[in-house]
């Protein structure tokens, strides 16, 4: 986990409070969005799965076809 306030208290060694606040935060706001994003070998395991459901469409479909 991001300890955004060890940021802000280094960052306000060299530069006013303020500043280091606003910087800590969007530090903080951006390391949230990419712990919640999808990895890429997650959307690889999805893609395979997205396929695999198409080609047993695809199966199911010329099945019924062939019954009708």
């Amino acid at each position: 986990m991001l300890n955004t306030l060890a940021i802000y208290n280094d960052l306000k060694e060299t530069m006013n409070a303020s500043a280091a606040e606003k910087i800590a935060g969007a530090i903080g706001l951006v390391y949230d969005e990419l712990r919640n994003s999808v990895t890429k070998t997650e959307f690889n395991e999805l893609r395979d799965i997205v396929k695999g459901l198409a080609q047993s469409h695809k199966e199911l479909t010329d099945e019924v076809k062939g019954l009708a």
